[in-house]
Parts: structure tokens; C-alpha cells; sequence
């Protein structure tokens, strides 16, 4: 049942859509404390069918806990569409519905919150309505240094990954001759493999999160992936990333616009896709592996 809470004297508002009484309670506690005032509050099944008027609002919020099925889907397209809109819009979700939940919204500017604590979700909030989306980073205690940096590491990371796959002074021809060396042995996943392993030994002996870089982890899983012939689901690679769920999805979706991965929808379930690395930056790792073997003798 739509719940009206009337708390119109607050300046901005928020829509909240729900799975049931806990994750209501939860999301109403965390809009108090962000000084939101929760206008409506509904059911999955009536965000379905409620008029787009209906859901407009300062935010739209959805947190779920268990997965609704098809109405679930059917929500987040609806949530994903607003938001291209320009609707601010959070989703926060368990582990277990990753996949469900990424493959319906796509590329749409949705902010996701997976397993978070109460900072995550203020956090997602303000990048939000200000960003309309961003590179969250989990690790940090100050969320407006978060904001203030967001755009500037995003663009930083992002752009020099691209113009290490972008073909230079014409295409292939300017790639270094090791590359490009017909005789040169083929690169196998175990070398992917093996440099994520190393990168793992430093967290054995030197703490986790100091050497903490999601993109490149998951750059060097896809690599190995490909070359194995496995496909790769979204939530299988948040694992490979090393950090929290939520700051890897936030990665998926800036390399994946940049053009460095690519979804595809696995043709078995509709719920679900895979994530791969385009051509260029599958022949970008491998020119690297090549570089760095030369350089280790």
C-alpha cells in the first residue's frame, strides 16, 4: 500500500520503494539522517504500476532484499529509463542479486549500493542528486572529499586506459615490433594469472587495500578469461576486482562506457550478462604481457 509521510516543509524529497518492512524501516532511517523527507513509500508491485508522476521526486530509492521476481525486472527498467531521464536514482541491493540487478539497468546513470553500510548509502545519495552517478570509493571516511574527487579520478584512470588501446598514428603498425613478432609464442591465461597472483601476495604480507586498483584486477581477470574461453558473469568479476561489491560495479560501468569492457547478455538467462574486454583492449594486454616479460628478461 502507498504511503504518503507528509513531510512536505523539508526541501528535498525521496520516492522509496521496497520489498518488504525491514528494508522500509532501513532506507526511511537512512533518508532521516540525509535530511531527506520520504514522500511516498511503496511496494515493488505498485511502483510497477504507479504513473511516472507518482515516482517523481528530489531521489528515487529502492532497496530489496530478496528478489521480487519479474516484477523486480520490470521495476529497474522503469527505474533505468527515469534516470536516463534525468531522475537521481539509487538501487541498494544483496550480493545475490547483482547480476539480476545490473543486467536490467544497464549503462543507465543508477547509483548501486551492494551489502553497503549506512555511509555507503548517503554516500550513493549525494553522488547521486549531484552527479547523477560516479566512481563510489568505499574506503574513505570523508564523503566530500569522495565527491570532490570522483570526477577528476574517474577521468584520470579512464582516459589514460583508453589511450593505451587506442590504435597510435594509424593502427597496429606503431605497436612495438615484440608485439607484433609473427614468431613471437602465444600469451596464455596462466601469464594473466600469475600477475594477479603476485598482486595478491602483497595483501598476504602487506595488508589489504593498500595496493587496492579494481580496474586493472579486473583487466588482468577478463584477459585470462578470454584466453580460457570462460565467460565472466558481473558478480564473479566484483570478486576479482578485491574490493567492496559496490566500488566494483561502479568501475564495470565506467570501463564499460569508456569502451574498454563489453556486456553481453547471456543468451540462457535473460537476467543475467557477461562481461568481456573489447578487441583492442584484449591486444593492449597482451602487448603488455609481451613488454613485461622483455623487460623481466
Amino acid at each position: 500500500m502507498i504511503m504518503e509521510y507528509g513531510a512536505s516543509t523539508m526541501r528535498r524529497t525521496m520516492v522509496l520503494v521496497s520489498d518488504g518492512a525491514a528494508a522500509e524501516a532501513r532506507a526511511t532511517a537512512m533518508a532521516r539522517n540525509v535530511g531527506l523527507a520520504v514522500s511516498r513509500a511503496m511496494t515493488v508491485a505498485e511502483a510497477v504500476d504507479a504513473p511516472d508522476r507518482t515516482l517523481a521526486a528530489d531521489l528515487l530509492f529502492v532497496e530489496v532484499d530478496d528478489d521480487p521476481g519479474a516484477a523486480y525486472d520490470v521495476l529497474l527498467a522503469r527505474v533505468a529509463r527515469l534516470a536516463l531521464g534525468g531522475q537521481a536514482a539509487v538501487v541498494a541491493i544483496r550480493p545475490e542479486l547483482i547480476d539480476v540487478t545490473d543486467a536490467a539497468l544497464g549503462d543507465a546513470p543508477v547509483g548501486l549500493v551492494c551489502a553497503g553500510r549506512a555511509s555507503d548509502r548517503l554516500a550513493a545519495i549525494e553522488i547521486a542528486m549531484a552527479t547523477g552517478g560516479g566512481l563510489l570509493r568505499e574506503d574513505g571516511p570523508d564523503r566530500e572529499d569522495q565527491l570532490r574527487m570522483i570526477s577528476a579520478e574517474l577521468s584520470r584512470i579512464a582516459d589514460r586506459l583508453v589511450a593505451s588501446v587506442e590504435p597510435r598514428l594509424g593502427g597496429a603498425d606503431a605497436l612495438p615490433a615484440m608485439v607484433q613478432a609473427a614468431d613471437a609464442p602465444a600469451i596464455g591465461a596462466e601469464a594473466f594469472r600469475r600477475i594477479l597472483r603476485r598482486r595478491r601476495l602483497r595483501d598476504q604480507f602487506l595488508g589489504e587495500g593498500l595496493f587496492s586498483d579494481p580496474a586493472w584486477d579486473m583487466l588482468l581477470d577478463l584477459a585470462a578469461a578470454r584466453l580460457e574461453g570462460n565467460p565472466v558473469a558481473v558478480s564473479s568479476l566484483c570478486i576479482a576486482a578485491a574490493v567492496p561489491a559496490t566500488t566494483a560495479l561502479r568501475w564495470i560501468r565506467a570501463l564499460t562506457q569508456r569502451g574498454l569492457m563489453v556486456r553481453t547478455p547471456d543468451v540462457e538467462d535473460g537476467r543475467r550478462v557477461y562481461i568481456t574486454l573489447s578487441d583492442d583492449t584484449a591486444h593492449a594486454m597482451d602487448g603488455y604481457v609481451r613488454a613485461a616479460q622483455t623487460v623481466e628478461g
